[in-house]
């Protein structure tokens, strides 16, 4: 993998892997020995083969990314969860990388930036039957349709999915919850920021843009965000603490972490 890559400030490196398209024994058994003995543990406490095999994969994700902008051994890094759960890097220490995962069924994706804040969710827009085996507090997975939106949305978000057509509804409502997902994740709270104490506005010309409501903590002129509809059937959406004039850059990688990259490809 190539090493010491530059990062710029404003920018948004987002890499992706398919983790169904990595099969190799002896890819996933480097894989493995990367892992720690608690990710190891964390690892084998998923049900499902196919949860494990997206752990590793983006485990590996990870650690090859961020050795891609340091030349760090893949090898040496050590993760740990601040009180929300949010992952960052413990060691080494004096990192200025930022970086957040999402994934979903087929997909693992890794946003990494310069010294700010940044959250990165992602949808599978067509729904395959496994995408519906999940646990009763995974909020992620519910049914796109207007009763979640009126338990989880705040009101200029509703109105918006009330007045749309039925067929649009979907999309429309799963590029909301990545957006509003991926601000909750670069806040670095997780739900423990309700997501009706705050809106997106989505435009077709303009980048969305978030509002808050009264009494909330939140400056909108901080905040900038980016949507991607990556491989035709995923929405994911950016978040970054980027205050103007600074405008927002993205970029995106396909890779099969430590064996091969694509080419780097601008956001449309």
């Amino acid at each position: 993998m190539m090493c010491a890559l530059p990062l710029l400030d404003g920018r948004v490196d987002l890499w992706y892997a398919l983790p169904e398209t990595i099969t190799d024994i002896a890819i996933l058994d480097r894989y493995r020995a990367l892992l720690t003995p608690e990710e190891t543990a964390e690892s084998q406490r998923f049900a499902f083969e196919r949860d494990r095999h997206r752990f590793l994969v983006r485990r590996a994700l990870v650690r090859a990314v961020l050795s891609a902008y340091t030349g760090n051994d893949p090898g040496a890094w050590v993760f740990r969860r601040n009180e929300y759960g949010k992952p960052e890097v413990a060691e080494p220490v004096g990192m200025t990388l930022r970086f957040n995962l999402s994934h979903t069924a087929g997909l693992v994706v890794c946003a990494v930036t310069s010294g700010r804040d940044v959250g990165v969710d992602v949808e599978a827009l067509e729904r395959q039957p496994a995408d519906l085996e999940r646990q009763p507090a995974d909020l992620e997975r519910q049914p796109a349709d207007l009763d979640v939106a009126r338990r989880y949305f705040a009101p200029a978000e509703i109105a918006t999915l009330e007045r749309l057509p039925e067929q649009r509804r979907q999309e429309v409502f799963f590029q909301f919850w990545t957006l509003k997902e991926a601000y909750i994740k670069a806040r670095g709270m997780g739900l423990s920021i309700p997501l009706d104490d705050f809106a997106l506005t989505l435009s077709e010309d303009r980048p969305p843009a978030i509002s808050f409501a009264a009494g909330c903590d939140g400056d909108p002129d901080e905040w900038q965000f980016a949507q991607i509809r990556l491989q035709g059937r995923y929405q994911v959406a950016i978040a970054i603490r980027l205050p103007g004039p600074s405008r927002l850059t993205v970029r995106l990688r396909q890779t099969t972490p430590l064996v091969s990259e694509g080419e780097w490809l601008p956001l449309p």
